[in-house]
C-alpha cells in the first residue's frame, strides 16, 4: 500500500497546534490530535520544536570592517597587548562590542600560540641511577625564611635545608659542599635562573669539581618540574605543622609512587645508587664541555645559546646512556 500525502497547514496554524500540544502534555492528546488533522504523529512533534524555538530579537548586528580590525589590532599591540578596557578608551569612536570580541579573539590566538611554543620545550628525563640528575630549587616559607629544596632525579628523594634567611649564593654553596663530604655530589645539578643558584662563586665551585650545571631556559618553569613539585608538597605537609625533617621523612620513607613502581624513595635509592670516580666524571665532564662549545657556534643572541648549550648536555647525556629524553610526554622534567 502506498504511504497517503499528508495535509499541508500554514505556519500560523502549525504555530498554534504546537503550543496547545506543549501547555497540555496529557497522554492521548497527541494521538488525538494527528488523527483529527490527517497527520502522523512525529509531525505534531516537529510542530512542537518549532514552536519552541527562540527568535532573536533587536537589530541584526552590523558588519565588521577591516579597517576597524586593523585599527583595533594596532591600537592593542601599541598598548602593551591589555583588555579590551583599554583598548576601548583609546577608540572611542568603534564599537565596544566589536573591541571586545576582536581583543578576546586576539588573547585566545595568542595564548595558542605560546601553548605551542611550549609544547616544543617538552622534555621528559628518566635516569636509571640515583645522583646522576639532582634538581635544586628555592622555597619561601614565611617572609624572610626560605628553603632549599634537594630532588634526586630517579628516586625522587627529597631533601630541605633550611636557610638563615632569604636564600642566597651562600646557603647554595653550603648545601653542595655538605653534598660533597659526604660524596653524594651529582654528575648533573638542575636548576633555574635565580641568582642563588647561577652566581659566580657557584659557578666556579661546579666547575672545579666537574660538575654539569644543566639551567632551564627563561620563563620555562617546567624544566625543573620535578623540584617545583617537591616544593608544593614540602609546603603542604608544613601547613600542617610537621618541620622539615619530618615532611622530608613522609616522602621518602612514607609516600610510595606509581612513577617508581610503587616503592618508596628511600627504597630506590638503596637499590640504584651508582657512586661515580674522579675519572669518570672527569670524561663526561670533558664530554659535555666540548659538545656544548661546538653546539654554540653559530649563535646569535643569549637565548639561542642557552637553548643550544640545553640540548647540547641532554643529547650527550642520553647518547652516553645515562638518561633517557621522552618529549611530548610530561612537560615536567
Amino acid at each position: 500500500m502506498t504511504r497517503q500525502k499528508e495535509m499541508q497547514y500554514p505556519p500560523e496554524l502549525r504555530k498554534k497546534v504546537g503550543l496547545w500540544l506543549k501547555e497540555n502534555p496529557q497522554r492521548g492528546n497527541q494521538k488525538i490530535v494527528a488523527s483529527c488533522l490527517g497527520v502522523e504523529t512525529r509531525t505534531l512533534r516537529s510542530w512542537k520544536t518549532e514552536c519552541s524555538k527562540v527568535r532573536k530579537r533587536g537589530r541584526p548586528a552590523k558588519k565588521v570592517t577591516y579597517s576597524e580590525l586593523h585599527r583595533i589590532v594596532k591600537e592593542w599591540k601599541r598598548q602593551g597587548r591589555p583588555g579590551w578596557r583599554p583598548v576601548a578608551q583609546g577608540l572611542s569612536d568603534v564599537r565596544i562590542k566589536l573591541v571586545q570580541n576582536a581583543v578576546s579573539a586576539l588573547k585566545l590566538r595568542a595564548r595558542k600560540k605560546m601553548a605551542a611554543n611550549r609544547a616544543k620545550l617538552r622534555v621528559s628525563i628518566r635516569t636509571k641511577n640515583t645522583g646522576v640528575v639532582v634538581g635544586m630549587d628555592g622555597a619561601t616559607i614565611r617572609k624572610g625564611e626560605d628553603l632549599i629544596i634537594v630532588r634526586d632525579q630517579c628516586s625522587l628523594g627529597v631533601e630541605a635545608t633550611s636557610c638563615r634567611g632569604s636564600l642566597n649564593s651562600t646557603d647554595t654553596l653550603g648545601v653542595l659542599n655538605q653534598m660533597k663530604s659526604e660524596e653524594r655530589l651529582p654528575l648533573v645539578l638542575k636548576t633555574d635562573n635565580g641568582s642563588p643558584f647561577c652566581s659566580n662563586v657557584v659557578e666556579d665551585f661546579l666547575e672545579n669539581n666537574q660538575v654539569i650545571h644543566l639551567r632551564s631556559l627563561p620563563r620555562v618553569p617546567q624544566h625543573n618540574g620535578s623540584c617545583e613539585n617537591a616544593v608544593r608538597e614540602i609546603k603542604d605537609l608544613l601547613k600542617s605543622g610537621m618541620s622539615e625533617a619530618q615532611a622530608c621523612s613522609v616522602l621518602n620513607e612514607g609516600r610510595k609512587r606509581s612513577k617508581l613502581k610503587w616503592k618508596t624513595s628511600s627504597e630506590v635509592d638503596r637499590e640504584n645508587k651508582v657512586s661515580y670516580n674522579i675519572e669518570q666524571r672527569s670524561l663526561l665532564y670533558k664530554t659535555v664541555k666540548l659538545a656544548t662549545k661546538m653546539a654554540l657556534l653559530g649563535t646569535k643572541n643569549g637565548y639561542e645559546r642557552r637553548k643550544a648549550e640545553r640540548k647540547a648536555i641532554l643529547t650527550t647525556l642520553e647518547s652516553l646512556g645515562l638518561i633517557t629524553i621522552t618529549r611530548g610526554g610530561q612537560i615536567c622534567a
